[in-house]
């Protein structure tokens, strides 16, 4: 019997395309981890311990999600890297189909699902800041599973609400208003969980570079929201009790230079214990729990 031309052509993609039509344990969990975190690399597929530790086959399962003729993956690739700055991996975000598949092989929550809308992609400017606040996310979540904890809400800057077509209000849901026409964008903002039901709220901020300047201002602008309840009123906080804002920095010697100059800045004497920092330098390697330092200069647990 004769193939039809469509025949034919699926056939050849089963020929071509590992485990075409199907969808194997390890790339069920890939498409779960990108309905969560919305952009992942490799790297951070391996981070999240979903099957393999082996970065070749990590890549040839996330390729068949890639390469098939209704790809259930979409692949953000960097054509011009420094070199200075290391690697540079693809990124990864769900494709329409992929979301579709997880909700209708996989009995995923659609409201769960986070994916870019019109199949934006992650500007190489803005590449290793986006690495970072994943990286920083997953060990979170890996941290507080340990710990017997949870995560119900991690909201990011790449996350936006409203509609720039229809409203003209599209913007990120993590702004926070401080006037009319001032605000802040917070890289992160999320709540802890424990057993019995406390919540603890967190803004998280990746400082990239070595300007001090521009951090201390951003600590000035957060320092006011929370003076001035402003982030209290965005998500619903009690007025009556404070949060923690997460500084996470590049450099450790940035981070050491900005809690040396917040350690005389009369402008944070109230507030500089609510502010923890550390080092992207430190946090893989020591425990995420431990070694954080307040504005104040005093060491600190996380949590």
């Amino acid at each position: 019997m004769t193939e039809t031309k469509k025949e034919l052509q699926e056939s050849l993609d089963k020929k071509t395309v590992p485990w075409e039509g199907k969808i194997t344990n390890i790339q069920a969990q890939i498409l779960e981890s990108l309905a969560k975190y919305k952009y992942l690399t490799i790297p951070h597929l391996l981070m999240l311990d979903i099957g393999t530790n082996q970065y070749k086959y990590m890549w040839k399962q996330i390729s068949s999600l890639r390469d098939r003729r209704k790809p259930l993956v979409v692949c953000n690739n960097y054509d011009v890297p420094e070199p200075r700055k290391g690697r540079v991996f693809s990124m990864y975000h769900l494709s329409k189909e992929g979301k579709k598949a997880l909700v209708q092989e996989l009995d995923y929550p659609i409201e769960e699902i986070r994916m870019p809308p019109n199949k934006r992609s992650v500007a190489y400017r803005l590449y290793p800041h986006r690495v970072q606040q994943l990286n920083y996310q997953i060990l979170l979540d890996k941290w507080a599973e340990k710990n017997d904890l949870e995560i119900p809400m991690f909201d990011t800057d790449f996350d936006y609400q409203g509609n720039n077509r229809a409203g003209k209000n599209l913007k990120a849901v993590t702004r926070i208003d401080l006037t009319n026409d001032r605000y802040i964008i917070a890289d992160g903002a999320y709540k802890i969980r424990d057993q019995n039901g406390k919540e603890t709220f967190h803004l998280l901020e990746v400082e990239m570079g070595d300007k001090t300047a521009k951090a201390i201002q951003k600590i000035h602008r957060h320092a006011e929201a929370m003076t001035f309840r402003c982030t209290h009123k965005k998500y619903g906080l009690d007025e009556s009790k404070s949060y923690t804002v997460a500084f996470l920095f590049e450099y450790e010697s940035l981070k050491n230079l900005v809690i040396e100059r917040a350690k005389n800045d009369e402008a944070l004497s109230l507030v500089k214990k609510y502010f923890i920092c550390k080092s992207m330098e430190t946090i893989q390697q020591d425990d995420f729990f431990t070694s954080w330092q307040t504005l104040g200069g005093a060491d600190v647990n996380f949590y």
